[in-house]
């Protein structure tokens, strides 16, 4: 009997299929109830499990059915050992008894091995292969710009020189927060493991990061190179080169926007691929059947196929095959843009667990230097030019990161000779310029035409004419070419979305040039692009698009060379409606009306972009619609700019506040549309984003410039890279509950994998191993290096996500002209980079006698020198009114102390945050004769002094006696020995009036808790206390942190805490616990939770490993513990 796992019942004689299906029937009926926990040991998708049981009524044909497509996916010589063992774990030994030996009599010792020769191709298949064969070598060139050409050329390159940067995305919990991995090409289908920075193996690592997968999904953005990865593969194939599908014997690459959910994978084939008289789809089909693990998929644009979504009951195989339903062992690589990835890993089907999943990259900013030189190398000095505007503009990591918008870039350089980067100040008037020098450079040679998509000669007897000659004859003026065009992308956008990006000749039937015409000069001018090799096939009848009697197929195969381009022409034509005739009026406001959600605004956000670039009025009407849905979102905004959202949910919120401000920006209306945005700012007087853009920030400058009628009191930007502990410690506090979710996202893990695996430690191999592999080759925080395996793990996404939001460089100017005009009453600049001089000039702005209404000031993590900071202080003196001022992260010395201390008093200062400031022990010391000046300080923090001893703590607690209403206070404990700490228990006037007093990062804990168990009595009014010793480096083999707390001090403080029924909140961190201690702590903090206490927070790299410790932890974890990680 021949192999099975086909998709099809059996390949074999008509008497070995009908004893199948009489076995098969048998078993069937004998299941009963069972049959359904039967199907999921025999790992059939709990979807399929769900859909038989829908479709059929009797019980006995459900289980037909589920029994039939685990045949069809189970070869034979695992059928006997796949369905006993099945039977055995529902306890149905009595079905495995009887149909054990049934099934082994009917597939005998053919059972084959995995060795077994592959079958040799017939004359025919090998006929299909060629074809193949050549059809890719026809298309195994790229053009390095894919407009018009230079003197009448075309420069392509060729596939084999291309390169593509892929990252494998590892333990995805969620589309939102994967690792990433750089991959080897070569591995795309194979077990992953750790390599360096050269791709070579890291020694003794057996495990394996990924296990090998037959599906596998790339994702990545609109011209980052999804389309040219798989022409290069096939290409590759074709011409014999090394590649993950070079031992293929057949490579089957198809595009999915020619397809529906009702596609077949046959005729799909012989209508891209093959000449239809030769071959059949049925043909195809048994081809694929037969050689399941010889064959490669590649499905391009999955976001493009029609009828999305993989949950289809009504569809061809090709959604079976991606359900793993059909042909279960080829190798599929599919693509798609990042928001259809969902479908590969939301649905509750086995499937979704076979999919890798990759990420392509597209160009590094090297990538871009080379590509630009290589395209100017004849005019360096032009490349440079472009350079220049791009790294000016931030474009490199904002859109010529994607390769179509580098060679963009390129062609608008060469075409405008670099004249005009100064009048492309917004993105609008940036593709304005692009679409009109394609117009103005269109190809003027047959031999450069031959080189772009066209038109039949049946249908078009133009195509002899030059691209000039065109023009004349038809009559065609620029601008009507953009309308005429314009008009077709629109209604390509106002129709379904599932018909949005292909077109055919009858969608242009209402262009007044005609619309062949137009067509033709749309392809001539690199705008359009038609492909004749293939088009979409609806399968059902109903969809057919007949025009004429004869029953010939209007065929969809036109599209614009980039959606990006449709998107512009679309908004051009959506804003030239708004100045037309009073049809064209309304059927403009119909179009901005029917955007009836945010989702659907956002995935217009370009079309509504250029519109609102093109006329104030289309802009007005458009933002009043945008600003009109976001009230839906009113609660999620207003938490979001309060500082009190989720981080979850705070990328997806700021991207809709980002939205308003570019279409400002974009309208370049001076302030005439702030009556239609201040429903937006209403009742919040306060802006708050993080990580943005150089483009986003001009349109928060433009906002804030011409800002009158809007009152902005608050304004708070957050740039933080994560590079050092402070820099997370201060995100994490940033965002309400971020460390619970990093926290609780690791437990989750942790626990699924222990409940998963056996061998528990193999687990913990495989995550040393994975940790080993993404940290070889790359340059990352030591504070992230020094974390046990499993905390790594959970902040490296994290720490990836953050920083891919970072620009490196990142203008203030724009913000400071903005503030000039807007006088704010705080001012948040968290980890935002600026030069020197913008500084100067923002300290500057303080002393303006009519910027004086400043409250609340953060300059933190922004790399300012100590000198820079020094001329801060004369502006600060200016404002009396600032009661808060924190600058942690940046050089405090003793330019800025001394210009601190001679600067008026500061009366009204009631915070003071000098956090990982760089200063040295003098600093600390002369900071603490200076607090004098500060009477109404109720908060000094200057944690993370890493050069704190004795001599600088003590004078900080001799200077804080002269601020009475001082209630918190954070300091470090580096150097600091029992001397200092003795000084501060003699402190009871201060400690007395304390509700919060951290007591951080000291060599010898157990001190540090001894003194607290000492001072906790007289501080009744304490809420807040936090312990720390510093924290283990794991760099360093031998760092094993800090000795443990004896047990006499540890449960005399367990008991002071239970005398404390002020405590609500208690950390204790780095500091190790013996067993009975740890669970007497326990013990007195639960008790301690009914005069108050809500949290204790402990590392959890310090809990004890024993059972009874974990039982209690357990428990606590219900209540009050929460675990450090």
């Amino acid at each position: 009997m021949a192999e099975g796992g086909t998709g099809e019942l059996i390949m074999g004689t008509d008497e070995e299929r009908q004893a199948l299906v009489n076995l098969l029937l048998d078993l069937s009926s004998e299941l009963g109830h069972s049959w359904k926990d039967i199907g999921r040991r025999l790992a059939i998708p709990e979807a399929n499990l769900q859909n038989f049981e829908s479709d059929y009524p009797k019980q006995r044909e459900r289980g037909y059915q589920m029994l039939l497509q685990w045949r069809q996916m189970t070869r034979n010589k695992d059928l006997v050992k796949t369905l006993v063992q099945g039977l055995q774990s529902v306890q149905r030994l009595d079905l495995a008894d009887k149909y054990g030996p049934r099934f082994e009599a009917l597939f005998p010792s053919e059972i084959e091995s995995d060795a077994a020769s592959p079958t040799a191709l017939d004359a025919k298949e090998t006929r299909m292969v060629e074809h193949f064969k050549h059809h890719y070598k026809t298309r195994n060139r790229v053009p390095m710009v894919p407009w018009a050409g230079e003197n009448g050329n075309i420069v392509t390159v060729d596939l084999s020189r291309v390169y593509t940067n892929l990252e494998l995305l590892l333990d995805i919990d969620s589309p939102d927060l994967p690792i990433h991995y750089r991959l080897n090409l070569d591995d795309l289908f194979k077990d992953v493991k750790a390599s360096d920075g050269n791709d070579n193996e890291i020694d003794g690592c057996e495990e394996t990061l990924a296990t090998s997968s037959t599906r596998v999904v790339a994702r990545g953005r609109t011209g980052s190179g999804k389309t040219t990865f798989l022409l290069k593969l096939s290409s590759d194939w074709a011409e014999g080169r090394t590649s993950p599908v070079k031992d293929a014997v057949a490579v089957f690459l198809l595009q999915l926007r020619k397809l529906d959910h009702t596609s077949n994978f046959g005729a799909a084939v012989v209508d891209q691929l093959l000449p239809k008289k030769d071959f059949t789809p049925q043909f195809i089909e048994e081809f694929a059947e037969k050689n399941q693990k010889r064959v490669v998929v590649l499905l391009d644009g999955y976001d493009e196929f029609k009828g999305k979504g993989l949950d289809q009951k009504n569809c061809g195989n090709i959604v079976k095959m991606l359900r793993k339903e059909y042909l279960p062992f080829v190798q599929i690589l599919i693509t798609t843009r990042p928001g259809r990835v969902g479908d590969f890993i939301k649905l509750e089907g086995h499937f979704t667990n076979e999919y890798r999943h990759l990420q392509i990259t597209g160009f590094s900013s090297q990538d871009i230097d080379a590509y630009v030189k290589k395209i100017f190398n004849s005019r360096p000095e032009l490349g440079e030019k472009l350079l220049a505007y791009l790294e000016e503009n931030h474009l490199k990591t904002e859109l010529a990161f994607l390769p179509l918008m580098c060679c963009a870039f390129c062609q608008l350089t060469k075409l405008t000779d670099g004249k005009d980067f100064k009048d492309m100040n917004t993105i609008s008037s940036l593709f304005d310029k692009l679409v009109k020098c394609l117009l103005k450079y269109h190809p003027k040679s047959k031999e450069q035409m031959s080189g772009l998509r066209r038109l039949d000669t049946t249908e078009l007897d133009a195509t002899e004419e030059t691209g000039d000659e065109v023009f004349q004859a038809c009559q065609i003026d620029e601008d009507d070419l953009i309308l005429q065009l314009g008009k077709v992308a629109l209604q390509g956008f106002v129709r379904s979305v599932e018909d949005e990006l292909i077109f055919s000749l009858k969608d242009f039937k209402d262009c007044k040039s005609g619309a062949r015409e137009v067509v033709a000069m749309g392809c001539k001018v690199g705008i359009l692009v038609r492909d004749e090799e293939a088009e979409y096939r609806p399968t059902l009848y109903q969809d057919l698009e007949i025009n004429n009697e004869d029953g010939v197929v209007d065929s969809h195969n036109i599209t614009f060379v980039l959606k990006i381009i449709q998107e512009k022409l679309a908004g051009s034509y959506l804003a030239h409606l708004s100045t037309g005739n009073k049809e064209k009026r309304c059927f403009f406001q119909k179009c901005v009306e029917d955007i009836r959600t945010l989702q659907r605004a956002t995935d217009l956000g370009n079309v509504l972009m250029f519109a609102s670039g093109t006329n104030e009025e289309a802009a007005r009407t458009i933002i009043n619609q945008v600003v009109s849905l976001m009230k839906s979102e009113e609660e999620n905004i207003k938490l979001f700019i309060n500082g009190k959202l989720r981080y979850s949910e705070c990328n997806r919120v700021q991207k809709l506040i980002e939205f308003c401000l570019q279409l400002n920006f974009e309208s370049q209306s001076k302030g005439e549309l702030n009556d239609v945005l201040a429903p937006f700012m209403s009742g919040c007087s306060r802006l708050r984003l993080v990580g943005i853009s150089g483009y986003v920030t001009k349109s928060l400058g433009y906002f804030l410039q011409h800002g009158r009628g809007i009152s902005i009191k608050s304004l708070e930007l957050i740039r933080l890279h994560l590079n050092s502990s402070s820099q997370f410690r201060e995100f994490l506090d940033t965002f309400p509950g971020l460390e619970n979710e990093v926290s609780d996202s690791m437990k989750r893990k942790w626990r699924r994998r222990k409940k998963q695996s056996e061998e528990p430690l193999t687990e913990e191999k495989r995550r040393a191993k994975l940790r080993e592999g993404v940290t070889k080759g790359r340059v990352m925080p030591k504070y992230l290096l020094q974390r046990p395996d499993d905390t790594f793990l959970a902040v490296l996404p994290l720490w990836e996500q953050v920083n891919q939001m970072q620009m490196s460089e990142w203008k203030l100017g724009p913000v400071i002209d903005g503030l000039e005009r807007c006088l704010v009453e705080e001012l948040i600049l968290n980890g935002v980079k600026a030069n020197p001089a913008d500084w100067e000039r923002l300290f500057k702005m303080f002393k303006n006698p009519s910027f004086t209404c400043l409250k609340r000031l953060t300059l933190c993590m922004n790399g300012i020198s100590d000198k820079c900071f020094a001329k801060l202080i004369p502006g600060l003196s200016c404002q009396s009114n600032l009661t808060y001022l924190k600058l942690s992260g940046n050089e405090v010395g003793p330019d800025f102390l001394d210009a601190l201390e001679e600067c008026p008093m500061m009366e009204n200062l009631e915070f003071l945050a000098l956090q990982e400031t760089g200063m040295d022990s003098e600093n600390i010391e002369q900071l603490g004769y200076i607090l004098k000046h500060f009477p109404s300080l109720s908060t000094l923090d200057i944690g993370c002094s890493p050069c704190s001893d004795d001599t600088s703590i003590i004078s900080i607690l001799d200077g804080v006696q002269h601020c009475p209403q001082l209630t918190r206070l954070m300091i470090s404990l580096h150097h600091v020995t029992e001397k200092a700490l003795n000084h501060l228990q003699t402190k009871v006037d201060t400690l007395a009036r304390l509700k919060e007093l951290h007591l951080i990062h000291s060599p010898v804990p157990e001190k540090v808790i001894a003194c607290a168990t000492g001072i906790i009595p007289v501080m009744p009014n304490l809420a807040d206390l936090r312990i720390s010793s510093t924290p283990p480096d794991k760099t360093k083999p031998h760092n094993k942190g800090t000795a443990r707390v004896s047990c006499e001090v540890a449960d005399l403080f367990s008991t002071a805490i239970l005398a404390t029924p002020s405590l609500r909140f208690l950390s204790i961190l780095y500091t190790t616990y013996g067993p009975d201690s740890f669970v007497n702590l326990l013990e007195k903090s639960s008790e301690a939770t009914k005069a108050g206490l809500q949290t204790l927070r402990f590392s959890k790299a310090c809990i004890p490993e024993e059972e009874e410790v974990r039982r209690h932890v357990r428990k606590a974890e219900e209540t009050f513990l929460r675990i450090w990680v």
